[in-house]
């Protein structure tokens, strides 16, 4: 009878044993999803900056051409901003 009862343990320590494994594989793998989308994330991030950057530098080179632009034609400047080209 006790041996029985200690066969029925073992068991249950093998079943808890296999579950605690899967477990730990399920983690490393979440981890590894995990550390994955940090990266894309991350490349997204920079990418937005150097988007947003490069954008800054247009607008403020627009703003430079148009400025020197007015300046070579006077005439033009009525249609920019009639064109609400800003």
């Amino acid at each position: 009878m006790v041996e029985k009862y200690i066969l029925e343990l073992e068991k249950k320590v093998q079943a808890l044993q296999s579950n605690i494994e899967n477990k730990e594989r399920e983690i490393k793998s979440l981890q590894v999803e995990l550390a994955n989308q940090q990266r894309d994330f991350d490349k997204l991030y920079s990418n937005t900056e150097k988007l947003n950057d490069e954008k800054e530098r247009l607008e403020a080179d627009w703003e430079q051409k148009k400025k020197k632009l007015v300046k070579k034609n006077p005439a033009i400047r009525k249609r920019i901003y009639e064109w609400k080209v800003y």
